[in-house]
């Protein structure tokens, strides 16, 4: 007899048939986090308004001036590595500090592999969702930044 699984069960594989996927993945218009069905079906997200990626060649100097939706080539040692960085939202902190939140295409979630990012830059989408814990979540569909 074997020990029974105590993982949570969004730290388990899919319980769909088929699937492998682990973390927050989507099955027939449901959100599922590993083994876990949410009851929340997909939100529609072209009825969803949101805020268009507009590519820049480069950062703006000053940080005031990042704006959600700007979007620019990151700069990394090897072509490989290469990405772009978003401007997903302004954030204010306890201090009254206003800062932009900026998510990378190359970044390291802290519980899974990197997001599938697919599409030509700025029509990018991103799988699964960025979920900025206490400070924003939401997706990137074929260009758009769209609150979950």
């Amino acid at each position: 007899m074997s020990a029974p699984d105590t993982r949570l069960p969004f730290d388990r594989p899919c319980a769909l048939p088929d699937c492998t996927a682990m973390g927050e993945h989507w099955h027939n218009g449901y959100q599922y986090w590993g083994a876990s069905r949410r009851s929340t079906p997909m939100p529609d997200l072209a009825a969803t308004p949101g805020i268009p990626l507009r590519m820049l060649e480069s950062a703006p100097a000053d940080m005031d001036d990042w704006q959600p939706g700007m979007m620019w080539p990151l700069e990394l040692l090897d072509a490989e590595s290469a990405g772009f960085s978003v401007v997903l939202c302004r954030h204010q902190d306890a201090a009254g500090h206003d800062w932009p939140i900026v998510w990378h295409t190359r970044q390291m979630p802290q519980d899974g592999p990197r997001w599938d990012v697919t599409g030509t830059p700025p029509h990018i989408t991103v799988s699964p969702s960025i979920n900025v814990i206490g400070v924003w979540h939401g997706f990137i569909r074929d260009g758009v930044i769209l609150d979950a």
